[in-house]
């Protein structure tokens, strides 16, 4: 199977994918408008990027992402998009006659804390109108799309890759956090409050006399709320390098410090990256989550920070360096091939092979 998968921002879902795709013998083609020096893109059959400013005065379409797509569409079988944001679809879909699958990591209608821009939700409309496929990395997610479509659509969670594990020595010390956080200047363009860890972080550290450390995805920003002897705001870094960095902490915290729609459910990559470097997950206001992690006593749950002590006694010595190999994303490719073969048979069926004996 040739696969093109297109994102955005390179985000790390997309390359979790295409690159167990790849190492099972599939050409992925990637397309972003940027791909993080965290993130490798070793191994793609080609990697595409276009410059969203160079468009801007024909936002929200990209003829330099359109023109990629009709020269690559020969030599695919099968598109791969994956939103946040959404507009990235219309695009792909409107320059190929291969089928296009709708990769929703974030629901937009369900994830902004204020009113999303109307153009988002014409173009989530769209796609979800237009896609030929789904594929979700959450059960909650799943059940909403087969309410909203009967197209074919899967769950596939955002595992990491077996050869990203990091190495676990049995160490344990402290608490992370990988991922977005909100900083005072509004720089980082997903500068939300769901984001705003400060408050949390600084009763934790006074609560549990622990260090804090967070892996943020967004370099540049003003972290002062945060300051604090025993709080570490770390840059980003190499993907490899920050999962081994999350080894060897106590716990990791996944959600959010404040009640939010989309993550009631919730399956964040955070989540996959702690497993995946041996350490257990306490999860805050993401219920998903929460039933994920209790039901393979990969962690437990907290209702705020002040049950945070608790919570940490009772994961004293607690191991799932064991149980992580469980948990990979090669797991969960064959659904996705499977995915694309079910939507390409139904688009070009094809005569079956008779056998004569």
């Amino acid at each position: 199977m040739r696969i093109a998968h297109i994102s955005l921002h390179g985000c790390i879902r997309m390359h979790k994918i295409a690159m167990s795709q790849t190492l099972m013998g599939h050409p992925c083609h990637v397309l972003a408008n940027f791909i993080a020096p965290a993130h490798s893109s070793n191994g793609y059959a080609s990697v595409h990027k276009w410059d969203i400013e160079a468009d801007k005065d024909s936002f929200p379409t990209s003829p330099q992402l359109a023109e990629e797509i009709r020269i690559l569409s020969p030599h695919v079988d099968i598109f791969h998009v994956h939103n946040e944001p959404n507009w990235i679809f219309r695009t792909v879909k409107e320059n190929t006659n291969k089928p296009v699958v709708f990769d929703i990591h974030d629901w937009t209608s369900l994830r902004r804390v204020s009113d999303p821009p109307a153009f988002e939700l014409i173009e989530e409309k769209y796609a979800l109108e237009n896609a030929d496929g789904f594929v979700v990395p959450s059960k909650g997610y799943l059940d909403k799309i087969r309410e909203e479509s009967n197209k074919p659509s899967i769950l596939a969670y955002s595992m990491v890759p077996q050869f990203l594990f990091p190495e676990v020595d049995g160490k344990s010390e402290g608490l992370v956090y990988a991922g977005g956080v909100k900083g005072k200047n509004v720089e980082f363009i997903y500068n939300y409050e769901y984001r705003n860890w400060a408050a949390f972080s600084q009763l934790a550290v006074n609560l549990t006399d622990r260090e804090f450390d967070f892996y943020t995805a967004n370099g540049g920003e003003d972290f002062c709320e945060y300051e604090n002897e025993k709080i570490h705001m770390h840059p980003p870094k190499i993907y490899p390098d920050m999962m081994q960095s999350i080894a060897g902490h106590e716990a990791g915290i996944v959600g959010a410090p404040i009640e939010i729609l989309d993550f009631r459910d919730s399956m964040p990559n955070k989540l996959f990256e702690y497993i995946s470097a041996g350490v257990p997950a306490i999860i805050i206001n993401a219920p998903e989550a929460q039933a994920f992690v209790e039901q393979n006593d990969l962690g437990m749950s907290i209702r705020d920070v002040s049950e945070l002590p608790e919570a940490l006694e009772k994961l004293t010595n607690h191991n799932v360096s064991l149980d992580r190999w469980g948990y990979t994303m090669e797991s969960q490719i064959p659904k996705v091939l499977a995915l694309y073969e079910e939507i390409r048979c139904a688009q070009s069926p094809r005569a079956i092979p008779q056998m004569v004996y």
